[in-house]
């Protein structure tokens, strides 16, 4: 460990030194460098920052920690492994450092700070221009907002909660003048070092950075010499990607008859509003304009000002739109009814953030950065009035495979707006190209010539979820084809309700449950030759922008899939408004079922293309005599090391019928917590991470209670049978191998019992763990936790049995520290 402080300290001066001869600027903020610690070891992680003043710049997989310390000779360090060599009391710290990397003796820090694909081309060509996103950390590691938004009280006056509201969203402003003033510095300390490059930045409104609490990202253009120089010398500079390019879905046209007769009524005054996040809306159209009285107004903007005019919101993707078709689908998700009339039941508003490309589709110009657009359209419909929008549709993403070793800018951006504002995104999980990919990015038509059949290609890493569907908090829709086709030339490349031969898959960021979910998003057809194409069969029925027919069924893709999850979450906040959106996501997975096909496949592979199955709108929303579904009342917080016990008692009335009987039992949690993007782990990213455990057959709830308060399940042994969950919390214990259910914040899990082996009651544990804040008291999760039990053939009632019996017990019994 000396040695290499030794080599750090000597190479730290020799660079000052060269910086200065070559009038350069000089280093901001002392010397960076990597260590190696135990993976997970946070309190670790916490000695380094408080007791020996390093500044924790960014975490990596595998226990890899990037450093920056102001004092070159490392004084305190060096302190710290003297006195371990001598055994001095207090030094032990110093043997959980299993390395100390010297920057300039090894690439290992490049290769960390690199975006994989960037590791061949290192270093830059010195005098060529690149274009990339640099991720820079800022200050802000430790929680500084106690709750996100708050939510009306049972008990509370419109003025009590108003002047609550206004006292919260006055913190907020504050806060995030703080954020943006410490952004600011840190960000023109950058700029001042890159100087001698002449870098440009490609940003809106000379590049205010987007608001993460822990960090930035700019988009630049500038020759590798300058890259080479930012990566090798700036200590807060944690990444260097390819600059993300977000896109719509590409289209081809085909005729198809205009709906006939069909008269669309306005919603209701106080109906919820869906924000379609786009390629803009023909507002216009006679299917859309009754759900779209803001035209143009405050329901209505253009984001990519000033390259356009705010009021500039027309769809730009020719061949009958994007945004288009998306709007349409999130107001008829089933199909365009031939006639009659049909009230919209949400309003439509439209954020326009695409523009035309070459080739027909739209994508986000490159002086754009997705992060900033997601927090400006947040910011802008997300405001007090008769339409505060909650849940937001978006069916765009990058065309390439989401990274591995942290979260994207864009997609961090999505899980902190939604822990802050308890708004919802439906996020598409992106789409396969049909023709024209890559050795990297190898499209379908590939695939089949490489000997890759449907459906084995979407198993391989390079089919994965394309960012920012990887975000833990959205909830990612992948598709399914609509039928099985087949004429004497062509057929359907998947069957009905398999997946669609172009849905990305998973599994997601730390091996979480990605899809979460999948819906009807058509599929293509192949000829003998392997030729892919649209047939009208095959794709769903969507409203298209003119000119041109009304309606068409010309299109497929991922795109539209999420808006009909879109129409479910409104019909759910419809029913539910004063509710949590966690709620709207634990009843949208709860609902979701896998086809009857998947029962006879690989469950692991089922799950990596399917995630949770497909929702159902009457599971979501309604109780009936053979299903009854119990529920968190409002939004719920946990913090770390604390615990929320819930039960739901089994009348003896069900549990005695026999043997006969089959019972689905689901349990579904779904949560938010504050993110960090500078950490790289599940446990790290979240300010608190939750999970969720059940009591046995044949535990009594006391036993089952001291169980749950132990963190470590050595020290209270489990008694009883566990019930046989699909996924269970660790690899291993449940049916579906590999995987558990607690790698991401929707966590669900179901088990197919016999009436008679129906435990008594089901205890649920709800736990708080620590993440990026332990210690923090204020840092909480929100959650919201479902529990259903249904008869699968409808042969037995239970519907009154179980809701009478539940109505006697507290449901909340206890909330606890955990030990």
């Amino acid at each position: 460990m000396l040695t290499s402080l030794s080599r750090i300290t000597l190479g730290a001066k020799q660079v000052a030194d060269e910086r200065e001869r070559q009038g350069l600027p000089p280093i901001p903020g002392g010397t960076s460098f990597l260590l190696e610690v135990p993976d997970g070891d946070d309190a670790l992680l916490d000695y380094l920052t408080h007791n020996l003043g390093l500044e924790l710049v960014a975490e990596f997989p595998e226990g890899f920690v990037l450093v920056a310390n102001e004092d070159l000779n490392q004084t305190k360090l060096v302190e710290l492994a003297r006195n371990f060599m001598q055994a001095r009391y207090g030094s032990t710290k110093a043997a959980s450092i299993l390395e100390i990397y010297d920057p300039l003796h090894s690439d290992l820090r490049v290769k960390k700070i690199l975006e994989e694909e960037l590791h061949e081309s290192w270093p830059f060509a010195d005098k060529k221009v690149f274009t990339f996103d640099v991720s820079v950390q800022t200050a802000g590691n430790f929680s500084e907002y106690e709750d996100n938004e708050p939510q009306k009280r049972k008990k509370e006056t419109e003025g009590e909660f108003a002047a609550r509201h206004h006292e919260w969203s006055a913190a907020l402003h504050q806060l995030r003048e703080k954020w943006a003033r410490q952004q600011l510095e840190r960000r023109e300390e950058f700029l001042t070092f890159l100087q001698p490059y002449a870098p440009k930045l490609l940003e809106r409104d000379a590049g205010e950075p987007a608001v993460l609490p822990d960090s930035f990202t700019l988009r630049m253009r500038m020759r590798g010499q300058g890259f080479n120089d930012a990566v090798r010398n700036y200590p807060h500079l944690f990444e260097l990607t390819r600059a993300q390019s977000l896109r719509s879905t590409r289209t081809s046209r085909r005729v198809h008859a205009p709906a006939n007769n069909l008269t669309v009524l306005p919603p209701l005054s106080d109906a919820p509003a869906v924000c379609v996040i786009d390629s803009g809306i023909m507002e216009g159209h006679r299917l859309l304009k009754a759900a779209m009285p803001g035209f143009a107004s405050q329901d209505s903007r253009c984001f990519l000002v000033p390259t356009r005019p705010e009021d500039e919101v027309g769809d730009c993707v020719s061949n009958g739109g994007h945004g288009t078709r998306v709007a349409g689908a999130v107001l008829f998700p089933n199909g365009i009814p031939a006639s009659g009339p049909v009230t919209a039941h949400c309003w439509l508003q439209n954020a326009r953030v695409l523009m035309t490309d070459p080739q027909g589709g739209a994508v986000m110009p490159d002086t754009v950065r997705p992060a900033e657009l997601l927090q400006d359209i947040v910011d802008f419909f997300h405001r007090e009035g008769p339409r505060k929008t909650r849940i937001f549709n978006h069916s765009i993403g990058e065309n390439y495979r989401c990274g591995l070793r942290r979260m994207s800018e864009t997609a961090a951006m999505l899980d902190f707006l939604s822990y802050l504002h308890d708004v919802l995104f439906i996020q598409s999980a992106g789409n396969l190209e049909r023709d024209g990919g890559h050795a990297n990015n190898p499209s379908i038509d590939m695939h089949f010539a490489n000997g890759h059949g449907y459906h084995s290609y979407l198993l391989e890493k390079s089919a994965r979820i394309g960012s920012p569907a990887q975000s833990l908090h959205v909830l990612t829709v992948g598709s399914i084809a609509l039928t099985t086709f087949q004429d004497a030339d062509r057929k359907s490349v998947a069957r009905a309700h398999w997946p669609s031969a172009f849905t990305r898959t998973g599994p997601g960021l730390w091996g979480s449950i990605k899809p979460d979910v999948v819906e009807l998003g058509g599929d293509l057809v192949h000829d003998a030759r392997g030729t892919l194409s649209i047939e009208a069969t095959t794709s769903p029925e969507l409203v298209c922008a003119s000119p041109g027919p009304a309606t068409g069924r010309d299109s497929v893709g991922t795109s539209f899939a999420a808006p009909k999850v879109a129409h479910l979450a409104a019909e759910l906040q419809r029913q539910f408004p004063d509710d949590s959106v966690q709620l709207y996501r634990a009843l949208i997975a709860q609902s979701a079922r896998w086809p009857d096909w998947a029962e006879d496949e690989a469950p692991e592979e089922v799950l990596q293309m399917l995630g949770y199955g497909l929702p159902d709108l009457v599971r979501a929303t309604t109780n009936t005599p053979y299903r009854v579904t119990l529920r968190t009342d409002g939004p719920q917080f946990l913090g770390a090391r604390g615990a929320a016990i819930y039960a739901v008692d089994f009348p003896e009335a069900i549990r005695a019928v026999g043997p006969d009987y089959l019972l689905r039992l689901e349990v579904t949690l779904a949560y938010t917590a504050e993110p960090r993007r500078t950490r790289s782990s599940r446990r790290g990213y979240l300010a608190t991470w939750l999970d969720w455990i059940s009591s046995n057959d044949g535990e009594t709830l006391a036993d089952f209670t001291q169980r749950a308060l132990y963190t470590s399940s050595a020290q209270v042994r489990a008694k009883g049978s566990p019930i046989p969950w699909k996924l269970a919390l660790q690899p291993h214990h449940g049916e579906i191998q590999d995987t558990s259910r607690n790698r991401g914040t929707l966590q669900k899990d179901w088990a197919i019992l016999h009436s008679h082996e129906l435990p008594d009651f089901l205890a649920i544990a709800v736990r708080g763990h620590p993440g990026w804040a332990d210690g923090d008291a204020d840092a909480r999760a929100a959650y919201s936790l479902v529990v259903s039990i249904e008869a699968i053939n409808r042969d037995l009632e239970i519907y009154v049995p179980v809701e009478t019996q539940h109505r006697v017990r507290n449901r909340v019994l206890s909330r606890r520290r955990m030990h």
